[in-house]
């Protein structure tokens, strides 16, 4: 599967001088940006990478301190050694997701996620261990803190996170349960 295809070809995201969080999405007010990009001042010692565009973009970048860095619209294949090679990624959106997609792409780089206690977001974290929640800025940056300074807790979480993916949400399952309905279906 393409999201467990890791390799940074360029090594744009490996050889990094500097660690980062990461966070993908379109940049609208809905996703949070704007709340996540000035707690990045608490955290001069590492990066915030962004990969996305959207009307937004332009206010972003004008409330951004320069550790927050703007990649625009990345293809999957550079999406995934971006999230693997990330300290985690957040997810920091303020309104009601049905799917959090972007976590589901995380887990599947082996990278834990710190989420936004809002919609179905936080369910994905309690059924794979693979991250951490915050409701408020003060958990934020405690969450972010515990990842970055913690290795055994970011690679547990992160593999907890990869083995919910593979065991729950990847494609592999999604068609094996697939053709197990049909066969069901065929024979009554």
């Amino acid at each position: 599967e393409k999201w467990m295809q890791c390799e940074d070809q360029t090594n744009t995201f490996k050889n990094r001088k500097r660690p980062y969080f990461a966070v993908a999405g379109r940049l609208v007010s809905e996703k949070g940006f704007q709340n996540l990009i000035p707690v990045m001042k608490k955290f001069p010692q590492y990066d915030l990478l962004i990969a996305g565009t959207g009307p937004l973009e332009n206010h972003l970048k004008s409330i951004a301190p320069e550790n927050v860095h703007f990649l625009g619209l990345l293809s999957e294949e550079e999406l995934a050694p971006l999230f693997h090679h990330s300290i985690a990624v957040i997810m920091p959106s303020l309104f009601y997701e049905t799917f959090g997609y972007v976590a589901l792409e995380a887990f599947a780089t082996r990278a834990p996620v710190i989420l936004h206690n809002v919609g179905a977001l936080p369910e994905l974290v309690h059924t794979s261990g693979g991250g951490l929640i915050y409701n408020t800025n003060a958990e934020l940056i405690t969450a972010m803190t515990r990842l970055a300074s913690d290795s055994k807790l970011r690679t547990d979480m992160g593999e907890l996170g990869f083995q919910a993916w593979k065991n729950n949400w990847s494609e592999d399952i999604h068609c094996k349960m697939y053709i197990s309905i049909l066969n069901d279906l065929r024979t009554r």
